[in-house]
């Protein structure tokens, strides 16, 4: 149904959200489905606001476009991650959801390209994840060390 932001606790949370991500470089979305266009537009916006921004979403499935061989492992298999040349099709699963009346009553507002340079997608559950936090963490610093490093490159 139609979501009415404009009261509280609503649009304080949304607000505060907002500012939280405005103040972090990089994003670890844990097992949530992407399906709320309203999240995904603050999100999305602020992964376009900065080319050192980036998103680690970390779900041990999110689409049924992308199947097996759509990954490569890490740290001994500890880590399955999405291909680069395969990213597109969680791109194209995001702009879908975007579009979808379903979701969202005004498609038309919604934000829906995401660079796929601007995330990664590791293929694991919240306990895998948890029991995994150095290595998941050191990934990230890693990402946003490559990132860096790009930027510099003439």
């Amino acid at each position: 149904g139609t979501k009415i932001y404009t009261i509280d606790p609503f649009f304080s949370l949304l607000e505060y959200f907002k500012n939280s991500l405005k103040k972090k470089k990089y994003f670890f979305v844990i097992g949530y489905s992407f399906f709320d266009p309203h999240i995904n537009n603050l999100i999305f916006n602020e992964l376009a606001s900065s080319t050192d921004k980036f998103l680690v979403i970390i779900n041990p499935k999110i689409s049924d476009d992308i199947s097996e061989s759509d990954y490569f492992e890490e740290n001994n298999g500890m880590q399955r991650i999405l291909k680069q040349e395969s990213k597109q099709k969680l791109v194209d699963f995001f702009s879908n959801v975007q579009q979808n009346p379903i979701y969202t009553e005004l498609p038309d507002f919604n934000i829906k390209k995401i660079s796929s340079g601007s995330f990664e997608y590791l293929i694991m559950g919240t306990e895998d994840f948890l029991n995994n936090l150095p290595i998941c963490i050191e990934f990230a610093r890693s990402l946003a060390k490559e990132k860096e490093e790009k930027q510099y490159i003439f």
